[in-house]
């Protein structure tokens, strides 16, 4: 089957070359024409040598599948090739009725084979238009500038067939779909197209990654936040772009968005000295040039989908051991004794009311006796006054984002 299809494409390739435009060539009883400016075919089982029509079937399986992608029509030109072809191609997912006007015409219907391109092997750098850029796990890939230019696809398929991950829907919202591992929760409609994916528009893409929300840049406060000279933020952001042309990933060692958050943290419970103590422990971690790396896509995928989820998991497992101890001692405190002995060791046999005596019965407990909190915030306020209160700060303002840490 190689070699036919290397036979098939020699054969488009060479009459490209010498400037012919349809292409005439067979295999058997199967007769091709092509036509190379149009990217389309039509094909013709022509029952002379062989007239068993389940051998003739077989041989044309094997020819279709040797074929280059494109648009393949069969019209019939005989009444008994319209019969066998409605047999052949009534369950058949890929051929389906063309619909062609000049066929119902005469009374018979023609069809049409599609062939899409196969998709690249996940995980791999494409050159496409100038670009490098790398497929998903499901062998697609973002939509190179030229391609955006020309118009992004209709529908999930239509994306799939042109092996992009990218699509515009019937509302007009660009549409990107995320590659899902195993684990992951997947788009059940995706599946049913063959493609593991979660999908969301590109918008909300941007902003769950601190891109563009609004007319405020949430990606630039978080590396302002994690980097506060300018310069060293721009040489940042040229290296980036340098990284990218060598088709490689600018990683950065430390998340932005982690320590810009953490920034605005050590600002709201300790001030300006617990900032300047933060930036100085944290000093060309952030958006900086000596804080980003130059990974390679399979080093950066093995980052974010192997390493970051093992120490992730392995933080949330680390207190359960001591939590199985303590646990236990709270059940055991519970316990009407226990209680005793320890309301004995803090106030003392005195005797005073309140406290349990040894071999004596539990008092009775007194509701009224209990301390009542304030049921109102204004009541705390002039409890323990105002100013001790933790401030919550909106991190997105809709009417124009102030940030309340400053840039020192």
């Amino acid at each position: 089957m190689a070699d036919l299809s290397k036979q098939i494409q020699s054969h488009i390739n060479r009459s490209i070359k010498e400037g012919v435009g349809e292409i005439k060539f067979g295999a058997g009883p199967v007769k091709i024409t092509y036509f190379s400016d149009e990217g389309r075919g039509i094909i013709d089982v022509v029952a002379d040598s062989e007239k068993n029509p389940y051998k003739l079937k077989e041989h044309f399986n094997k020819v279709r599948k040797a074929l280059p992608p494109g648009e393949w029509e069969l019209n019939p030109d005989t009444p008994q090739k319209q019969r066998i072809y409605e047999r052949w191609f009534r369950k058949d997912p890929d051929i389906k009725p063309s619909g062609d006007v000049g066929m119902q015409k005469i009374g018979r219907e023609g069809f049409v084979l599609s062939k899409a391109k196969e998709l690249p092997k996940p995980n791999t750098i494409q050159n496409v238009d100038g670009q490098k850029l790398k497929t998903d796990g499901n062998g697609l890939r973002t939509p190179s500038n030229v391609e955006r230019t020309k118009g992004l696809p209709t529908s999930a398929a239509a994306a799939k067939k042109a092996g992009l991950n990218t699509y515009v829907n019937d509302k007009g919202v660009e549409i990107v779909m995320r590659y899902a591992g195993p684990t992951q929760k997947r788009n059940v409609t995706l599946q049913r197209l063959g493609i593991n994916a979660r999908q969301e528009s590109t918008d909300a893409r941007k902003s769950n990654r601190f891109g563009t929300s609004g007319d405020k840049s949430r990606r630039g406060i978080m590396e302002m936040l994690s980097e506060p000279d300018p310069k060293k933020r721009r040489a940042a952001s040229r290296l980036m772009g340098q990284i990218r042309s060598d088709g490689k990933v600018g990683h950065h060692g430390f998340p932005v968005s982690k320590l810009g958050q953490g920034a605005l943290e050590a600002y709201e419970k300790g001030g300006l000295p617990a900032l300047k103590r933060f930036r100085e422990a944290y000093k060309d971690k952030g958006h900086n040039p000596k804080g980003l790396l130059g990974l390679t896509h399979e080093v950066h995928d093995k980052i974010h989908n192997v390493d970051e989820p093992k120490l992730h998991k392995s933080i949330k497992q680390a207190g359960k051991g001591t939590d199985k101890v303590f646990n236990k001692l709270k059940s055991l405190g519970k316990k009407t004794d226990m209680k005793a002995f320890f309301n004995m060791l803090q106030k003392g046999p005195t005797g005073n009311p309140g406290t349990v005596q040894p071999n004596q019965p539990k008092p009775k407990s007194n509701s009224r006796s209990r301390l009542k909190m304030p049921k109102t915030r204004a009541t705390i306020d002039r409890s323990i006054g105002e100013d001790l209160l933790p401030t919550k700060k909106v991190f997105m303002d809709p009417g124009g984002y102030a940030p309340p840490v400053p840039y020192i």
